[in-house]
């Protein structure tokens, strides 16, 4: 499918002109899609929604951090309560927007 070119393009946080967008060959989301991530955050920011990442508190590059897991992957206790902080605080921040009776 292909793109229809505009005047400019979104770029690491900012609108550039389209001529001037260049991505390294090398660059992760290329290769393990976690550009998508970025777009969820932002769409979450935009409409006011809270946006839980895990993957940032848990990998460094594209490894999981070696205290949080066992085997590479799957999260060992450490990993589990970071991601159980980070949980409630979003959980703390989603009900701060919550609308009472």
């Amino acid at each position: 499918m292909p793109f229809e070119k505009t005047e400019k393009i979104w770029m690491d946080g900012e609108l550039v002109p389209w001529d001037e967008a260049r991505v390294h060959v090398l660059t992760h989301s290329l290769h393990y899609g976690s550009g998508v991530f970025e777009g969820i955050r932002t769409y979450a920011a935009a409409n006011s929604e809270v946006y839980l990442d895990y993957y940032s508190e848990l990998a460094e590059g594209r490894n999981f951090k070696r205290a949080l897991t066992s085997d590479g992957f799957l999260p060992n206790e450490a990993g589990y309560g970071a991601m159980a902080s980070l949980a409630e605080r979003a959980i703390a921040d989603a009900q701060k927007g919550l609308k009472t009776p």
